[in-house]
């Protein structure tokens, strides 16, 4: 397949970016190209990615001079996207899987067989807030009302089309995933999560999040159980997503 780009918008978390770059660069094996909108990260990040941009694991690095907000960042990424007719947004707090073929190939496959779609993310091993057999007797995508940049794959000239994120300077979240996905919605495009092909989305103690068990949100279903990235991690195989 041709090259896509891969954009990926950070603000501090210095060792959530580390990983989610080190790992798009591990196990992405079709051509990409990884622009990275930093904004205004004060923690070292900054310094972190000039050294990741010298090694060639960032391809190209817009650092900005003040926190423009999550909608800006993105906005900026998507002016800087040529890749037709997709790209991939994501956060620095996801991580690619370890699969064959690689994870970007099997949601370019998914897209092409539906043109109805006009974004699909990685699955990832927990929705917060989200309860029940989510995935049941889903064949391929299971539609949301919208979704998170879990390395989610989107159709580039449709998001043009609808103007892209919010022109809004606000360094606030500003339900920026709700905002795109009702902006394809409108446009008569469905949005929804993979549910085969997945991702980890980092968080828990270690990471400075407060415990979320379990029991707590509701989740029965997902695909290992959904406890912290940092407790479980070491326990499945990334290749089958079964236990040890």
């Amino acid at each position: 397949m041709n090259r896509i780009d891969i954009v990926m918008t950070t603000y501090n978390r210095i060792e959530f970016t580390r990983k989610a770059v080190s790992y798009i660069f591990g196990r992405t094996k079709v051509p990409y190209r990884l622009i990275v909108v930093d904004n205004n990260s004060v923690d070292g990040t900054q310094e972190m990615l000039l050294d990741f941009k010298k090694q060639g694991v960032v391809h190209h690095l817009i650092l900005l001079e003040e926190n423009y907000g999550i909608h800006m960042a993105k906005n900026y990424g998507l002016s800087l996207v040529r890749s037709e007719p997709y790209y991939i947004d994501t956060d620095n707090d996801l991580l690619c899987p370890d699969l064959r073929p690689d994870w970007i190939t099997q949601l370019s496959t998914l897209m092409d067989k539906l043109p109805n779609y006009g974004a699909i993310a990685c699955r990832p091993q927990v929705l917060v807030g989200r309860g029940g057999d989510e995935f049941k007797d889903v064949v391929g995508v299971k539609e949301f009302n919208h979704i998170g940049a879990h390395l989610r794959i989107m159709r580039t000239k449709a998001v043009r089309e609808v103007g892209g994120w919010e022109k809004t300077w606000s360094a606030n979240r500003n339900h920026e995933d709700k905002f795109i996905a009702t902006a394809l919605q409108n446009k008569g495009l469905k949005v929804g999560y993979a549910k085969d092909i997945r991702c980890w989305h980092i968080f828990g103690e270690n990471w400075g999040y407060k415990s979320i068990k379990r029991e707590e949100h509701g989740h029965n279903e997902m695909w290992p159980p959904s406890e912290h990235w940092d407790t479980i991690i070491d326990k499945f195989d990334q290749k089958t997503w079964k236990e040890k």
